[in-house]
This record gives C-alpha cells, structure tokens and sequence, in this order.
C-alpha cells in the first residue's frame, strides 16, 4: 500500500503544460492571450496552487511588448480562465474554467490503481481516496473567483449540490462543522464576501437572521444589476484594484517622503504601474 504522502499528489506542472497546449483550441482569445497562458501555465506550481511571474519577465521571455503582456492578462482574467489576486499585482490563480476547458481537475493525475482492495475486492484508486483533496482544491480557487467575477462565481455555485455547498461554506467560515445557524444559512454565507461575513459576527448577538439577511439582499441586489449591465461590473472591478493599488503606493510615498532619493527610485519603480491606472503624483502625497 502506498503512503499517505502519495495519496497527496497533484498533477505535474509538465503534464498540465502538455495538455493545455494540445487544447490551445478550446480556449476563445487571442494569440497573444493564449502565449501569455501558456507561460503562465510553464510556471505552475500545482503544490502552491499560484502562479507569479513579473510582467516584465514575461516580457523578456515572450518577445512582446509590457502592454501586450498587461492586455494579455485582462484578456485571460475577463475569460475567466485566470485570477488575479488584488493583494499581489503579479500574482494569479487558475480557474475551475481553466481546467473545465481541459478536462480534467487539478488533481487527476492518471496513476496505476493501489494495490490494495477493499473487503468487496473493489480496486481503490487515488481518485477515490484524494477526492476530498481534489474538491477542497477546486473550492478554494472557486472562492478566489468571487472576490474579481461576482457574476460568474453566482453562476458557479448555482450548479452546486448541497453537499457541495457545504462543503464550500465550510472553507469559507474556515470550520471543521456548521452551526444550525449557518446551515440554514449556506447559500447566503457563500455569496457573502469575507468583509461582508466579519461585518455580520462583529454585531451583537452575531447569530440574528435579520444581519445576514440585510448583507444578501444588498449582494443579491449588486447581482441583478451587473446581470442587467455587465459593464457595471468590470468597472466595479476596475476601481477595486485601482484603490489597493493606490493605497500601496501612498503608503510607499509617504514613508520615503523625507528621502528624496528615495522617494524618486520609488516613483521610477512605480512608473508602469502608475500610467496603468492613471494614478499621478499628485494622488500620492495628498
């Protein structure tokens, strides 16, 4: 019988790279798009589960243009095939989308059937002993979608069964079992976001119906009015990631502010990242 350590495989970073170029055609972007994923496919760590090369590598590697490479990257997150983690400019996530495309899930890794059986001589495999692993893998990366694609992660947990959506409420709330509160709350918890559930706890007493009503109705609301106009959304989504980009920069500013070499080399380093958003000087000091 094979360890425990065994049963935690994941796929190989070179067996992803093979199939999501023999299925280049299944993915509906650009050229370009689909380079730049394949290069962040390269340097997948299915043990880390994120991905974070510098745009500039990218860049260098690929022989195309900082812009290019920042297009590419919208292309890919609007598609949903990746995540772009707000906390961290260069780092991302692939979607169950991503691997939906290529049949398979991130830890279907093709091996030989344990040689052990169960008392019906049944042949017990890694699936079926790694599917808990395998779900909870797909839940998390399924969680990170909400906080960039509310339309999509809806869309998502929709299909859920209850099982399932237990499960997820579980990652979510980050415990092992529910209360009776949060079961008969699950579908609300889940479309909840992290600030939204902290916001809920910190009301006395936490457990009243009526606090995590007011907070789903006002998602559900946000929801039905990005389905009715989906720019809403991207422009949404646009502004998020402006803000914690601008309020990295002013923290940055504002300590180097009495060194003015160094607060000039931060404005250098800061260049690109400031005309992507539109972000000037004079945002930073004020």
């Amino acid at each position: 019988m094979q360890n425990a350590a065994s049963l935690q495989q994941k796929p190989t970073q070179f067996k992803i790279s093979k199939i999501t170029l023999q299925s280049l055609s299944k993915f509906s972007i650009s050229p370009t798009a689909k380079l730049v994923l394949l290069y962040l496919v390269d340097c997948y760590n299915p043990a880390k589960s994120y991905i974070f090369p510098k745009q500039e590598t990218m860049t260098d590697k690929l022989g195309i243009s900082l812009s290019s490479v920042k297009r590419a990257i919208k292309e890919l997150a609007k598609a949903n095939i990746i995540i772009i983690e707000l906390k961290f400019s260069n780092r991302y996530n692939l979607t169950p989308t991503f691997f939906d495309l290529l049949n398979m899930t991130p830890d279907a890794v093709q091996i030989e059937p344990l040689k052990c059986q169960n008392e019906t001589n049944h042949v017990v495999t890694e699936k079926e002993l790694n599917k808990k692993t395998e779900k909870t893998f797909i839940f998390k990366n399924l969680l990170e979608l909400g906080k960039t694609n509310t339309i999509a992660y809806y869309e998502q947990i929709l299909n859920l069964s209850d099982q399932d959506k237990e499960h997820l409420c579980k990652i979510k709330l980050g415990r092992m079992s529910l209360t009776d509160f949060q079961k008969v709350n699950i579908e609300k918890f889940i479309m909840l976001s992290d600030s939204e559930i902290v916001a809920i706890n910190n009301k006395e007493p936490y457990h009243r119906q009526e606090n995590i009503d007011i907070y789903y109705n006002s998602r559900m609301k946000k929801i039905k009015e990005f389905q009715e106009q989906p720019e809403k959304q991207e422009e949404n989504n646009s502004q998020n990631e402006r803000a914690s980009v601008l309020a990295a920069l002013k923290c940055s500013y504002q300590v180097n502010s009495s060194n003015k070499i160094k607060l000039i080399d931060l404005l250098n380093r800061s260049k690109v990242k400031m005309e992507l958003f539109s972000i000037t000087e004079a945002e930073l000091c004020c």
